[in-house]
């Protein structure tokens, strides 16, 4: 059956990604519909590719109960597929100072323990064409220069982002047809967070002017890097 977007997936991965045969690939699993995706298609393309695929699921502790839950999820879909999952308790606190920042260096220093620790050689997370816009504009705020105007790249070392070649709804669509199940983080409608508010009402004000800034801005930070 003809998949267009199985199909620019592989061409992502080893090409930009640079993933080879026989690679021993780490997905990064929040259990939601970007990362739910993200694990679908590496289990498709493990056949192709002969891949060793294992989950790695980052529990920050942020909503009590609810990140447990997520966390159960996460391994329960593995286990559906036989999959490894490694997860990781933070045992983070909301009231933590920068609480954004200190997620995200916390989270990735888990996901590089894990490599380590489990003999993979790449990390892949679900970031998308519009994780890239809202990372743009919030470097853009900082005020960035032309180097963080490039945005993320497809391969940064031991870590991927293969899903930067769509759109959130590509992936939304992709899940809908495949009937992926997946869970929501309630921390992101929170809109005193930095990167909630640019997602919820910075992207769809500038969506008035252009409906495409998604792709435009993609193409923008593809420029910046050259």
């Amino acid at each position: 059956m003809n998949n267009p977007m199985f199909d620019s997936f592989m061409k992502t991965l080893t090409g930009p990604c640079m993933v080879k045969e026989g690679d021993a690939v780490l997905v990064c699993c929040s259990g939601g519909v970007d990362s739910t995706v993200l694990l679908d298609l590496f289990l498709r393309a493990a056949g192709i590719l002969n891949l060793r695929v294992g989950v790695v699921h980052v529990d920050h502790g942020i909503r009590g109960k609810a990140s447990r839950e997520d966390a159960l999820f996460v391994s329960d879909h593995c286990r559906r597929f036989g999959l490894p999952c490694y997860v990781y308790e933070l045992g983070m606190s909301a009231d933590e100072q920068n609480i954004e920042e200190q997620a995200r260096t916390r989270r990735y220093a888990a996901i590089s323990r894990c490599l380590d620790e489990n003999g993979y050689r790449i990390a892949a997370t679900g970031h998308t064409m519009d994780d890239q816009a809202e990372t743009l504009v919030y470097r853009i705020i900082r005020g960035s220069g032309m180097r963080g105007l490039a945005g993320m790249d497809y391969r940064t070392d031991a870590l991927i982002r293969p899903l930067l070649a769509f759109t959130r709804e590509q992936v939304e669509g992709y899940a809908n047809r495949r009937g992926i199940p997946c869970v929501e983080d309630s921390t992101n409608f929170d809109i005193s967070l930095a990167r909630n508010f640019i997602r919820r009402e910075i992207i769809p004000a500038m969506k008035k002017i252009n409906p495409g800034v998604v792709r435009s801005m993609s193409r923008f930070s593809d420029i910046a890097r050259e």
